[in-house]
């Protein structure tokens, strides 16, 4: 394992983001001796709630950290969903705004904010987030053989999440930044429970994530 990697990235993300040892303790709520002991690379297997605690202090995504401690380390592959292009990877970082199952009122207008983190090792350039709720199918509870043969339909309309845009740009990102990517919606004239899936696509309108659920908003929409 290389801990000394991940002791030097450590101390290169504390050094960007202009906070020191003391700070990172009191927010990842670990001791100082053990960041000084992860820096100097003193700890060859630190537990993996440490480095999910300390993620989180630095608001970057935990993979970026393991990988920096497995840097070097050869392990056989791993069946997982693949990426349009090679070394291409994205972490979801979090909900900013309007997390899933907030109540909106009918017919009001609010923003979803994601945000989401560069985890492989290519350059995003070009990319776009595109909302794919045509896609979207919802199952129905048949209750007569016709029913049974189309319990899978897309939702109606008037039940939808309205995007003021399709698409919106992915500002170009470096591997291990991050970016907020915003939209807004308009909720529907009726209460129900909603959501709307989007994705991202590269320049060529391909999806970059084919098999990956993508970023999704998911509301209670109620009467205010």
């Amino acid at each position: 394992m290389s801990s000394y990697s991940l002791g030097v990235f450590l101390r290169e993300l504390i050094r960007q983001q202009g906070i020191g040892v003391t700070e990172l303790a009191r927010r990842a709520r670990i001791s100082r001796e053990c960041i000084y002991k992860l820096q100097r690379g003193d700890i060859k297997q630190p537990e993996l709630s440490t480095i999910i605690c300390l993620a989180k202090a630095l608001h970057t995504h935990p993979l970026l950290l393991l990988r920096k401690l497995f840097e070097g380390q050869e392990f056989r592959s791993a069946a997982q969903p693949p990426a349009r292009h090679a070394n291409d990877a994205v972490g979801f970082l979090g909900d900013i705004t309007c997390p899933d199952n907030c109540m909106v009122g009918v017919n009001s207008k609010f923003t979803k904010v994601w945000e989401i983190q560069n985890t492989g090792l290519l350059v995003w350039r070009g990319r776009r987030l595109v909302c794919v709720d045509e896609l979207l199918e919802i199952r129905i509870a048949p209750a007569t053989d016709t029913e049974r043969a189309k319990q899978f339909r897309t939702p109606a309309r008037q039940r939808c999440l309205i995007p003021a845009t399709r698409e919106i740009p992915i500002p170009d990102t470096k591997p291990g930044g991050s970016v907020q990517l915003s939209v807004e919606f308009t909720a529907p004239p009726i209460p129900c429970t909603t959501i709307s899936y989007w994705k991202m696509v590269d320049e060529t309108g391909a999806f970059c994530f084919p098999d990956h659920e993508g970023l999704s908003c998911l509301v209670r929409v109620v009467t205010l």
